[in-house]
């Protein structure tokens, strides 16, 4: 007898987990409340995942193989490699409109730099983000080795959003790496090296 069909994927309920880790950081969230948010009881995401930390891992493991569709995503609604970088990586904010929701993904961050599991899976999301942007800095014309630099600035310009709350994130985004990839334009433009 074959069993019940599943109602939500688990691609539902890992995003649905992802926005109430935003809202709540991993030291709140439940499997209790990732459920009320995927609309599906605590039993269920316990039976496809296990524990709450096999839940936090599956998020974290969906974030990193989620990354060359995102890239893809934002190359296909942009005008130019350029463009499509600020898109991916406003997107790649998604989900942190508020300094707590930044403040809870810093706490994520904690379990990325002292757990084994979680930081292999923050390398590899990382491999791709850094992958991903040299590519699209290549095809703009801008040297690949940039791709550090910029994710860099994208890392602080989150915080010192979250410090000062000034303005969207987007637009914060949209300034500062536009702004960088402006400056190695004009620097590609001149011949002169902007990164080693």
């Amino acid at each position: 007898m074959a069993g019940r069909p599943r109602k939500a994927s688990d691609a539902a309920l890992i995003a649905a987990a992802a926005r109430a880790l935003h809202r709540l950081g991993p030291a709140g969230l439940t499997l209790a409340a990732a459920g009320a948010e995927a609309g599906v009881r605590a039993s269920t995401l316990a039976l496809r995942f296990g524990s709450k930390r096999g839940l936090l891992l599956a998020v974290a493991a969906a974030g990193a193989e989620g990354v060359p569709a995102h890239f893809a995503a934002a190359r296909a609604g942009a005008a130019d490699p350029r463009a499509a970088l600020l898109a991916a990586y406003r997107g790649l904010a998604a989900g942190l409109e508020t300094p707590a929701a930044v403040a809870n993904g810093l706490a994520f961050l904690h379990l990325d730099l002292t757990d084994p599991e979680f930081r292999a899976l923050a390398r590899a999301h990382q491999a791709a983000v850094l992958a991903e942007t040299a590519a699209l800095l290549a095809e703009a014309g801008l040297p690949e080795a940039a791709a550090a630099a910029l994710h860099a600035l994208y890392g602080g310009t989150l915080i010192a959003w979250a410090v000062d709350g000034e303005g969207g994130l987007p637009e914060r985004l949209d300034a500062a790496l536009g702004g960088y990839l402006a400056a190695l334009a004009a620097a590609a433009g001149t011949g002169l090296p902007i990164t080693e």
